[in-house]
């Protein structure tokens, strides 16, 4: 728990099973743990959380670059689709949390039906079909394009996946690793398989 990964306030070793208690009226159905950080998603699918360790961006929470070893103790709610008006907040404060649940259009957030936490960033699946990613870039894990930079928020994966015969495609299955991700879709123009 040395950046707060376990999502209970403190940076304080735990050795037998703690309850979260940020989470006792959040009906929390998914858990996913990365290197140093844990996200988790409740039964809506909708609201998803984050916690500790955040300088690459794995938390999904900053505007920009936090610095070296900076964490988040508490669970913080990532929203998948959101804007913050970026002109009311400092540029220092921009690199610490800069989510305010209450600003969240919930209305616009799409179900998580799959998380998968990599060590250092995160990759979701939406329920109508969508990748969104984000994290740590340099070894382009988060598949948003050649510059590798980090994702410090979630970002939609515009994918080029299409076969030879232009058939559409399903996302079925995500997963990240070390400092990669995989997407299994099934396609077809006759239904998918």
């Amino acid at each position: 728990n040395q950046y707060a990964q376990l999502g209970l306030g403190d940076i304080e070793n735990r050795n037998v099973l703690t309850k979260v208690t940020f989470f006792e009226e959040r009906d929390i159905t998914t858990v996913e743990g990365g290197y140093q950080f844990s996200c988790f998603v409740d039964a809506t699918g909708k609201k998803l959380y984050a916690c500790g360790r955040g300088d690459y961006g794995n938390l999904g929470i900053t505007l920009k670059q936090p610095g070296a070893g900076w964490f988040e103790k508490t669970p913080t709610r990532v929203p998948l689709v959101h804007t913050i008006d970026e002109s009311t907040i400092s540029e220092e404060k921009k690199k610490e949390t800069c989510i305010v649940e209450a600003d969240i259009d919930e209305e616009k957030q799409p179900e998580i039906p799959q998380i998968s936490c990599g060590s250092t960033h995160v990759i979701v699946r939406t329920k109508g079909g969508d990748v969104y990613t984000w994290g740590f870039g340099e070894q382009g894990a988060c598949g948003q394009g050649k510059d590798y930079n980090d994702v410090l928020r979630p970002k939609k994966l515009e994918t080029k996946l299409k076969n030879a015969q232009g058939s559409q495609y399903e996302v079925k299955f995500v997963s990240g690793g070390g400092q990669h991700s995989s997407v299994v879709i099934a396609t077809g123009s006759k239904g998918f398989h």
